[in-house]
């Protein structure tokens, strides 16, 4: 699977390249908020670098700041794919031309 950085420097599967955004919510904070906050990761006795995990999450907003994607995943092994990211991109634009 390809990182962000070769995505952003090469493209994903001979497509253009990208610039994608990756914002980090390293105190769980915004995570909490939410509703995206793991509760099995904050009570007594999780490994201190396990406290506090979030559900992983993807959240897609336009260039116009609306939410148009968001998927969390229970399992953590589970992660929305490349392919999956850029068939939102597209149907983004696509709405938008319309």
């Amino acid at each position: 699977m390809p990182t962000i950085a070769e995505i952003e420097e090469k493209g994903l599967k001979g497509r253009k390249p990208f610039r994608l955004r990756l914002l980090s919510d390293t105190k769980g904070n915004t995570a909490d908020a939410l509703g995206f906050l793991n509760p099995d990761t904050v009570r007594e006795g999780v490994r201190p670098e396990a406290y506090g995990l979030p559900f992983p999450t993807t959240i897609i907003v336009d260039n116009t700041g609306i939410v148009r994607f968001v998927k969390t995943h229970r399992d953590f092994r589970e992660r929305v794919t490349p392919d999956e990211m850029v068939a939102v991109a597209r149907r983004i634009r696509v709405e938008k031309t319309k």
